[in-house]
């Protein structure tokens, strides 16, 4: 494990650290601004959602990491499973095409499996 960050409070990162993660992902400044104009794009009108680009994901890379943290490290094949899981349950319940729902959780990454 690398060095401790300087932080008062435990599980939140400095300012420092902040900075220093961005400057790492620097070179992949270009494909982060493609993929915000892509999401930004998304609507009815052209009928493309984040689930049809977490699909496309899943199927171009299968094994590369989707989600990595210290609690878990999931491949798109994996995160769009659990995703899907996580939909038919909804289906399941009655949730149908044009329904709202509103669903509050931590931001971790076992999330997608909570009672799915």
């Amino acid at each position: 494990m690398g060095p401790v960050s300087p932080s008062n409070d435990e599980g939140l990162i400095s300012c420092f650290d902040y900075l220093k993660g961005w400057f790492k992902l620097s070179w992949r400044l270009p494909a982060i601004l493609r993929t915000q104009k892509d999401v930004l794009n998304v609507g009815i009108e052209n009928r493309e959602s984040w689930g049809s680009m977490l699909e496309e994901n899943a199927l171009k890379f299968p094994d590369n990491p989707a989600i990595k943290s210290a609690e878990a490290n999931l491949s798109w094949r994996e995160y769009n499973e659990a995703v899907n899981r996580c939909a038919n349950f909804f289906i399941s319940k009655g949730l149908k095409k044009g329904d709202v729902a509103c669903i509050f959780l931590e931001n971790r990454p076992e999330n997608p499996n909570i009672n799915c």
